[in-house]
């Protein structure tokens, strides 16, 4: 995830900690919703090349518990 090409639509390129805190918050994800995102890989050798999936996003007003 540090390859700009890779997180275009990222607003930055991420270097360890921040992958650590990716993974960390894509476990908890898991966790609490019971879906996340998945490693997107070529088939021919296993590259990975993005990722995709469900994520619970926040739009516009924030939710108050």
């Amino acid at each position: 995830m540090a390859d700009s090409d890779i997180t275009q639509h990222y607003p930055y390129t991420f270097d360890k900690t921040r992958v650590m805190n990716w993974i960390d918050k894509s476990i908890e994800r898991y966790n609490i919703f019971g879906f996340g995102l998945w490693a997107v890989c070529l088939k021919d050798n296993g590259e990975m090349i993005g990722d995709c999936g469900l994520t619970m996003q926040i739009i516009n007003n924030p939710i108050k518990p």
